[in-house]
């Protein structure tokens, strides 16, 4: 398996979930409001995140490419993610080692939430 396939699988398998409320603190984190086509970009420990979405069908539809942080023009393999996220909802997911990405369709499917969380814990109510 290419080591890409491998990567996405990994954070496939241990990383995506969606839960129906944002449950961090907004004062935690600084968040990045996107909005239609624009990209967004996140560091999150050793990944760099860059992502975007665009609005169709009343839902956000958000891509999210994910590669190792390392020296500059290394060449490493990315990831990519699609996803359909319903307004009001979020989508987190860990980058796989130890932090967290959390993306928040607003509104009527207008704009997105973007926000690296540190490494925590998630709180036994969390999803």
């Amino acid at each position: 398996m290419k080591s890409a396939s491998i990567f996405v699988v990994a954070t496939l398998a241990g990383a995506l979930c969606l839960s129906a409320t944002t449950n961090a603190p907004a004062a935690d984190w600084s968040a990045l409001t996107m909005k239609p086509r624009m990209a967004a970009s996140l560091d999150a420990g050793g990944k760099h995140v860059v992502s975007y979405f665009v609005s169709a069908e009343g839902v956000c539809k958000l891509t999210v490419m994910i590669a190792d942080t390392v020296g500059d023009d290394s060449g490493a393999p990315a990831a990519q993610l699609q996803l359909t996220v319903d307004p009001g909802r979020t989508a987190r997911f860990a980058t796989g080692d130890g932090n967290a990405l959390r993306f928040v369709c607003l509104g009527r499917a207008e704009t997105m939430s973007a926000t690296a969380l540190g490494r925590v814990a998630m709180r036994p109510d969390e999803n």
